[in-house]
């Protein structure tokens, strides 16, 4: 019988190219309310590391005591309307507040045209 070995072409992108999101969190206070519940304030950044612009960034986390610099959706966090797109290279920054003793969890769905 005839058989080929097939090796898959995988069709890997440019470096840096399209969508690139870069989101670092720093921890800024930790305090304890009632000498129990820890409570931690994040700084959030986002920086476009890709050479298209950002038109979306959404993203969902429990245990947020307050959150600002981002609007609420359908129980999602987005880019607020008056900041609608991180264009290559620019940053956007927000912060929250969160019952936990540690940054939340950061899972961003990014949207590029």
């Amino acid at each position: 019988s005839n058989s080929y070995l097939v090796t898959p072409i995988v069709s890997t992108p440019p470096a840096g190219n399209a969508c690139g999101l870069l989101v670092q969190q720093t921890v800024v206070a930790q305090w304890y309310n009632s000498q129990i519940y820890p409570f931690t304030q994040v700084a959030v950044t986002y920086q476009n590391t890709g050479t298209k612009p950002i038109t979306g960034v959404s993203f969902a986390m429990s245990n947020i005591d307050q959150i600002w610099g981002v609007d609420s959706v359908n129980g999602r966090y987005k880019l607020p309307s008056w900041f609608p797109t991180i264009a290559p290279g620019q940053f956007y920054s927000f912060g929250y507040i969160i019952k936990s003793n540690a940054v939340g969890t950061l899972i961003p769905t990014v949207t590029c045209p």
